[in-house]
């Protein structure tokens, strides 16, 4: 029987655990606190130790084995700390080889390969053979519950910061162990190795990142799809030709990243020199003009407008031509844009203009836009003869929009068709209430040409608005920028055109 002096006694233990499970939790706050604090000032005074013998090894005053002997003290953990941070902090592509040498001849290299790979693996034959550049030895595959186990983050970080460092060091030791942490269970560890891969420009790591982008596209790879792109997307035009047996995967996603990441590298490649067809492998140009023009995914076709635009030629024209008529208004959009500089299609983006999506429309009137006179003026050609009420819309919202005012003002002066071409478009805006532009001209142009031509074109559909500025302007203004404002306001008095170009 259960008497209340048992509980009683009961509920005092149950007090006594958790009064000491409270004050060992505090011991250990309390401990942790002491512990770090002396850690980080142990490091600060490492770190004003240390710097100049670093400095003085970086800057080649020292060899590696003076350094060595003169950082022989340094055993303390804080002190090891101290030293990688001020070499890392001073890794250049000179000095890179040189602070590889010291880490591996103070054994940090080796230390940080055991914390990635495991001490019973073979680690330390690892980096012998990485560093002698010999061929990396196999090594025998972990069981399942092991890797379950490392996939955990609690263990993971501490191998993404240790790849982290060695993946600072000189590009074929940071390479070759990158290589072997993609492998890795670990989401945190294989991003850090698959950007050192990317970072390394090594074309022969292009294989296996492209292997990562088909296992991020069809398994759900727990390193994301942007991670391994970033990390392709900085090889280099010669490296194309790796790309191509990718090109006719069968996973359409695959094939959409492939081409996407192959448009990045051309973007890439352009900001540094003009780009043309002799600047791809035949097998490489061939295989876009053939096959991924004509790709049964649509986003894999939209994609490829970016990269065949680099070629340059008149395949190129014909290609960028044939997704402008694409059936899927997507590829129709990425082909206007993409059709910048040719001349030859301007045709085809004129008709673009009239497309059925508003995003086409916007992207061809830019596009034409972007070419100078020419292209405005075809703009202004269709424009003004076009019954198309949506494409219609387009190009007056896209003349406000994009700053084509003054260039439709300027040309309004001009003695050729151009000047014609300007005043009809001005009547145009006029009739379909796109006039507030214009008027706002007339009021803040200062020469009296264009002005006065202006104001007669806008006469064709006088709005209340226009109405105000021309009694405005007859009234405070003098010479012809009077006289024609009162001519117009008593022409429509009259209801008469009181326009030369009515």
């Amino acid at each position: 029987m259960l008497l209340i002096e048992d509980v009683a006694a009961l509920l005092i233990r149950v007090v006594a655990v958790l009064v000491a499970i409270k004050l060992a939790f505090l011991f250990l706050i309390f401990y942790r606190r002491v512990t770090r604090r002396r850690y980080y000032v142990t490091k600060d005074a490492a770190r004003a130790r240390y710097r100049s013998i670093v400095a003085r090894f970086t800057d080649g005053e020292l060899g590696v084995n003076e350094a060595v002997a003169a950082l022989t003290t340094a055993n303390a953990p804080a002190h090891q700390d101290a030293i990688n941070e001020l070499l890392l902090a001073r890794v250049t592509p000179q000095t890179a080889a040189r602070i590889t040498d010291l880490f591996y001849a103070l054994g940090h290299i080796h230390r940080w390969t055991r914390a990635v790979f495991g001490r019973g693996r073979g680690s330390d034959r690892l980096v012998e053979e990485v560093m002698r550049g010999e061929p990396v030895s196999a090594r025998p595959p972990r069981p399942r519950w092991v890797e379950r186990i490392r996939r955990l983050r609690v263990f993971s970080i501490p191998r993404a910061i240790a790849l982290g460092h060695l993946a600072r060091l000189t590009p074929p030791v940071a390479h070759a162990l990158a290589t072997e942490a993609v492998r890795d269970p670990s989401a945190e560890v294989r991003q850090v190795a698959i950007l050192t891969l990317g970072a390394a420009h090594d074309p022969a790591a292009i294989p296996l990142l492209l292997d990562e982008l088909r296992r991020a596209a069809e398994l759900g790879n727990d390193v994301s799809v942007r991670s391994i792109k970033a990390a392709l997307s900085r090889c280099k035009i010669e490296d194309l030709h790796r790309f191509l047996p990718w090109l006719g995967h069968p996973t359409p996603r695959v094939r959409f990243l492939v081409v996407d990441t192959v448009r990045d590298i051309c973007n890439r490649a352009e900001m540094q020199m003009v780009l043309n067809k002799n600047d791809f492998s035949p097998e490489f140009y061939t295989a876009f003009l053939e096959r991924v023009i004509r790709d049964d995914n649509p986003d894999v076709r939209a994609r490829s407008a970016a990269v065949v635009r680099h070629f340059r030629d008149r395949a190129a024209v014909d290609a960028l031509s044939l997704l402008m008529a694409d059936d899927n208004h997507f590829v129709r959009l990425h082909a206007v844009r993409a059709a910048g500089g040719y001349a030859a299609l301007m045709p085809d983006l004129v008709r673009r203009v009239t497309d059925d999506s508003w995003r086409v429309r916007e992207a061809a009137v830019r596009t034409l836009a972007a070419f100078g006179v020419s292209g405005i003026n075809e703009i202004y050609r269709h424009f003004t003869t076009s019954t198309d009420p949506y494409a219609n819309e387009q190009v007056a919202d896209e003349i406000q929009r994009d700053g084509l005012v003054s260039d439709l003002i300027g040309s309004l002066v001009a003695t050729d068709a151009s000047g014609q071409l300007g005043i009809a478009t001005c009547q145009k805006l006029a009739r379909m209430g796109k006039g507030s532009v214009l008027n706002a001209a007339v009021a803040s142009l200062r020469l009296p040409e264009p002005r006065i031509v202006l104001m007669e074109a806008l006469m064709v559909a006088p709005t209340d608005e226009l109405l105000e500025l021309l009694d405005l302007l007859s009234r405070n203004e003098t010479g012809p920028v009077a006289e024609t404002a009162a001519r117009l306001l008593q022409g429509h008095a009259q209801g008469t055109p009181g326009s030369s170009l009515a």
